[in-house]
């Protein structure tokens, strides 16, 4: 990046200081960050280094940086670009593309590699949940057995596995907590749940008595009503029919008379 962007500033040592830093820091903490995510480690860690942003970069190799920046766009650059202007053209595009192959290898067989040592340190901090130390030896001696690429990228990266481990052993932690808090609050809702229910049933039963007194009251009211109007009715007939019978009385008492 510093050949392809910064090439045009080289005459000016200040600009080139300047934007390799900055070129390099971002692409340090993007490069430690999407690291991190893919394989569960922190590869390189600036935590105890001043002026460090996140333990990703800090300013010490920042200045590093560009210092090399100056290095590459002053010297290296100049001294490379005569030797390639002298290739002939087909075997530069040969080259190149032999590079490529050679770079494209790399990165598929380093990354098959680190998936690899990513489980072997999941699998093994599982297994010994409790001990970091432990788990750290055992990814180391498991790495050492395996081939050249294993202990070249434990010799590149020493302190990445310690992180691994941790990081292995806090995510077994914390699915751990997880599962444990989503029981408690699967218990919760249940007891919650049951709770409600219980509520409501009482409260059902409760309506249910009583509009079932209340319709009990009702049907006494109503009964006792119409009793009240057959007896009524009953007495208007008695007063009525004896009114009849005095007036037939007199009617023939008069006659009589």
């Amino acid at each position: 990046m510093i050949s392809l962007v910064l090439t045009r500033y080289s005459d000016d040592i200040f600009a080139v200081l300047g934007l390799s830093m900055i070129i390099c820091g971002i692409l340090e903490y993007f490069t430690s960050y999407i690291m991190e995510k893919l394989f569960n480690a922190r590869w390189w860690d600036y935590s105890n280094e001043k002026f460090n942003i996140n333990g990703r970069i800090c300013l010490e190799t920042l200045i590093l940086f560009g210092i090399a920046g100056i290095v590459i766009t002053k010297f290296l650059n100049p001294f490379f670009i005569k030797g390639i202007e002298q290739i002939p053209s087909d075997t530069l595009n040969v080259l190149s593309w032999i590079l490529f192959v050679i770079l494209f290898i790399d990165v598929i067989v380093s990354l098959n590699v680190m998936n690899k040592i990513k489980d072997i340190s999941f699998e093994i901090g599982r297994e010994f949940k409790d001990n970091t130390e432990e788990i750290s030896k055992r990814v180391r001696n498991t790495i050492q057995e395996k081939s050249l690429l294993y202990r070249r990228i434990l010799e590149a990266f020493p302190q990445a596995f310690a992180t691994k481990v941790k990081q292995s052993k806090e995510k077994i932690i914390q699915a751990a907590a997880d599962l444990k808090s989503n029981v408690i609050e699967a218990k919760d809702r249940t007891i919650e749940n049951i709770n409600i229910a219980r509520y409501n049933t009482i409260n059902n039963m409760y309506q249910f008595k009583e509009r079932a007194v209340y319709g009990v009251n009702s049907f006494k009211e109503k009964a006792s009503n119409k009793f009240e109007n057959i007896k009524t009715s009953k007495s208007l007939n008695y007063y009525a029919n004896s009114n009849k019978e005095n007036k037939k009385k007199n009617r023939k008492h008069i006659k009589h008379k």
